[in-house]
């Protein structure tokens, strides 16, 4: 059997691709990554995660390094996620550094150059305290509905409804 070059070059250029993916995220990092999910090497700060596979991998995939980054700022800006703050903050110099899928599970790694974002703490208003509650429930009065004359049986078969009124 003989492989026509081109078709082995392309082969071999496709095999070091995936193999790279995974060798640019050094081994003790990648140890280090399993137990937390932030690890600072000198001039760079990884971030993993993972999470099960929704909709198409490229979406997925865009989902899981959104939270990475997530997780990278809040530990490079020190704040700890409560409930009606939200943090905002510039990370730059984000890149991909494998992505790996396990049946339908993700794995993703990110890498950003150590540095301080500018962080701000915004206070979040909670939406149930801005609108005033809804009732769940409606009056009975409200449902049901007008017979135009009181002398008017109502059928069970059919009923016509012209502007609320039923005839």
């Amino acid at each position: 059997m003989f492989i026509k070059p081109a078709a082995y070059v392309i082969a071999l250029s496709w095999l070091a691709c995936s193999l790279s993916s995974l060798a640019q995220v050094p081994p003790e990092v990648r140890e280090r990554l399993a137990s937390s999910n932030v690890v600072n090497n000198g001039a760079h700060v990884y971030a993993i995660s993972t999470g099960v596979i929704r909709g198409t991998k490229e979406t997925s995939e865009e989902f899981q390094v959104t939270r990475a980054m997530r997780t990278i700022a809040n530990r490079l800006c020190e704040f700890e996620p409560t409930q009606g703050k939200r943090l905002e903050a510039s990370i730059t110099g984000v890149t991909l550094m494998s992505a790996i899928t396990r049946g339908k599970d993700m794995e993703v790694v990110i890498r950003v150059p150590t540095q301080q974002p500018l962080c701000r703490v915004v206070v979040v208003e909670s939406e149930q305290l801005a609108a005033p509650a809804k009732p769940d429930t409606a009056k009975p009065d409200e449902f049901q509905t007008r017979i135009t004359s009181p002398s008017y049986v109502r059928s069970k078969d059919i009923v016509i409804r012209i502007f609320g009124g039923e005839y």
